[in-house]
This record gives C-alpha cells, sequence and structure tokens, in this order.
C-alpha cells in the first residue's frame, strides 16, 4: 500500500470525525510530499467519539514536502484532538524532512495528541532533518497537550534529529514536549541530536516537561 499526494495523507481515514475504529491491521508507506498531516492509520482525528482501538500499523510515514502551516506526522495517527488511541501498536519508520516556518509535530505514535493515549506500542525509527519552526519528538508523541494524556505506552523507538539551522528542539523517548499526564510509561530507545538550535530540550523521557 502507497497512499501520498494530499493535504491529510493515511493508510486508511484522512479525517475521523466522532468515528470508531477497531481491530485494524494495515502495511505499507503513508508519504505525505505536499500537505500538512500524515498519519499511518489516520491523519487527523477528532471529537469525544473518536476511538482506534486494537490496531496497528507496520511501515513508514512521512511528511517531505514545503509548507508555510504546521507539519505533523505519526505512526499511528497524525493528530488527534479529545479521541482515544488504545492497544494499538506502530513498527517501522516515522520521519519528517520538510521545510516550513510552523511547527514540526513528529511522533511514533501521534504527531500530537490532544486526547487520550493507553497501552500503545512503538518500535523502529522516528527522525527528522527538515527544517523551519520548532520540532517536538518523540517515541510515543511529539507533544502531548491532554490532562487524559499517556497512559501505559511502551516506545523503543530509536529518535534521530538532525538540523544545521538554529531551529529549537524539543525530543523525548516518551514525549518531546508534555503539558499534559504520562503515567505508567517506558522508553528504551536510543536518541541522537545534532543540532544546532541554541534551544535544545532533550531527554530520556520527556524533552521538556510543563505541568
Amino acid at each position: 500500500m502507497l497512499i501520498g499526494g494530499s493535504n491529510i495523507s493515511a493508510a486508511l481515514i484522512g479525517t475521523a470525525i466522532d468515528t470508531t475504529i477497531e481491530n485494524i491491521t494495515a502495511t505499507g508507506i503513508v508519504a505525505n510530499e505536499f500537505g500538512t498531516i500524515a498519519g499511518g492509520l489516520v491523519g487527523d482525528m477528532r471529537g469525544a467519539g473518536g476511538t482506534l482501538n486494537n490496531s496497528r500499523f507496520d511501515g513508514r510515514v512521512s511528511a517531505e514536502n514545503e509548507s508555510d502551516t504546521d507539519l505533523i506526522v505519526g505512526g499511528l495517527v497524525g493528530r488527534s484532538f479529545l479521541s482515544t488511541l488504545s492497544n494499538s501498536t506502530f513498527t517501522g519508520q516515522v520521519l519528517e524532512t520538510g521545510t516550513t516556518i510552523g511547527q514540526r509535530h513528529v511522533g511514533g505514535a501521534v504527531g500530537i495528541n490532544g486526547g487520550a493515549v493507553d497501552t500503545v506500542t512503538t518500535s523502529g525509527t522516528v527522525a527528522a532533518d527538515g527544517s523551519g519552526g520548532p520540532l517536538y519528538i518523540g517515541g510515543v508523541t511529539g507533544e502531548n497537550t491532554s490532562i487524559e494524556g499517556i497512559t501505559n505506552a511502551t516506545s523503543a523507538m530509536a529518535l534521530s534529529v538532525e538540523s544545521a539551522l538554529e531551529d529549537a528542539v524539543y525530543a523525548g523517548g516518551l514525549a518531546g514536549y508534555n503539558i499534559g499526564s504520562i503515567t505508567g510509561s517506558d522508553a528504551t530507545g536510543n536518541l541522537s541530536i545534532a543540532a544546532a538550535g541554541s534551544d535544545l530540550r532533550i531527554g530520556g523521557l520527556i524533552g521538556f516537561n510543563e505541568n
């Protein structure tokens, strides 16, 4: 399976609003070359009734375009707002190589999480060598903004950042930036950061925690 070329790209559903998704397995490549959001199974998942449960994606998810807005890429879901991601697995590569003046959110499971993540496992590599605005990158999520947050997650993602520009970088084994809740979770992957930026926040679990 090869998916690419739209503003929001995913192997299953581009935008899911209050949608229940269960027992899905997909393998392949999701390469967003022109848009802003890419997710392994769902690009943009929204609504308190939204659920992605007992599912997995094996393969590569990438955002490779030039944009003047945020770039968001996640192994299972690109962006989640108020929805729930549970009992699901990503194995493979999550990659951001784009250029933008906006923010960049890169996560092994979710690019940016504003919902609940429960019992999710990620393994493989999550990497960014693009340029532009601040980079938020993590083995589970680039940025967690949810009080429900992340529970019982496990990441074995190797995390890599390469940037020759003065970009702010927030990188963590679980989350690059956290202003919500993370409990009962662990990360075991290696972090390799080669960045010239003066604002570098790097952590084995969380790059920057604000709560």
